[in-house]
């Protein structure tokens, strides 16, 4: 998914945070007048044995990095 917002989320939830506490916006719902999609990409049928293949090695790298995080976080 691609949106307006980009790598910018944590701001346009910090600021929504803001928005909501200081009354501007009555609740969270106002986001999504902000916060559009762009466009959308599909996966391909055939290349989706491949990403199921990959998956497994994402996800043990995820944990080996949070391992690690943790690890450094105790420094």
């Amino acid at each position: 998914l691609e949106t307006n917002v980009g790598q910018d989320a944590g701001s346009l939830g910090a600021m929504a945070c803001a928005a909501v506490g200081l009354g501007f916006w009555p609740g969270y719902e106002s986001v999504q007048g902000v916060h559009q999609l762009r466009s959308r990409c599909t996966p391909a049928r055939e290349t989706q044995s491949v990403y199921r293949a990959l998956l497994p090695v994402f996800q043990q790298a995820a944990s080996m990095q949070a391992e690690l995080g943790e690890r450094l976080a105790r420094l």
